[in-house]
C-alpha cells in the first residue's frame, strides 16, 4: 500500500495532505489523535492493542527520561552579560557543595551585577540576581 492509498481509505479528499500527515508520523515519531484513529480505522487496527503499545512506549520513554534526569553531572554557572548573549562556565574543582556553589556565584552575580544561575542538577537551576540574592530564596531542601 502506498501513501496515496493509505491516505485515501484515511478518508482525505486532499490526497497531499493526507500523505504529508503520514510521512510526518514515520519522520517525527509523533501523532495527534485525529490521524492516529484514521490510520485505525483505514487499517482495521485493533484500537486497545494500539493503545496498550502506546502506554507501553510512553513509559518506557519515561523511565529513560527519568534515569537521564537524575544522572549526576558537573555544577556550572551561567552569566547574562546582556539580553540573548550567555557565557557559561565550570565551577572551579575546590567547590564540592551545593551551598557553596551558591555562595560562589552569588558573589559573582554581585560584583558583575548581572544575572545568573547555577545549575546543581539537570533538576535544579538556582537564579541569582544582579546583587547577588538568590532569587527563589523560599525554596526548601534545595542545597
Amino acid at each position: 500500500m502506498n501513501y496515496a492509498e493509505l491516505s485515501r481509505l484515511m478518508g482525505y479528499k486532499n490526497l497531499n495532505r493526507g500523505m504529508r500527515r503520514i510521512i510526518n508520523l514515520e519522520r517525527e515519531g509523533r501523532v495527534y489523535s485525529e490521524i492516529l484513529r484514521k490510520i485505525i480505522y483505514a487499517l482495521k487496527l485493533n484500537e486497545d492493542i494500539i493503545n496498550e503499545l502506546i502506554r507501553k512506549d510512553r513509559e518506557a520513554y519515561e523511565k529513560e527520561y527519568e534515569r537521564w534526569l537524575n544522572e549526576p553531572v558537573k555544577m556550572t554557572y551561567t552569566i547574562r552579560v546582556m539580553p540573548t548573549i550567555f557565557l557559561s562556565y565550570d565551577l572551579p574543582s575546590n567547590i564540592t557543595s551545593k551551598k557553596e556553589a551558591v555562595e560562589y556565584v552569588s558573589a559573582i552575580a554581585n560584583k558583575k551585577r548581572k544575572l545568573c544561575w547555577l545549575n546543581l542538577s539537570r533538576k535544579i537551576i538556582v537564579f541569582i540576581n544582579e546583587l547577588g540574592v538568590d532569587a527563589l530564596k523560599n525554596r526548601k531542601g534545595i542545597y
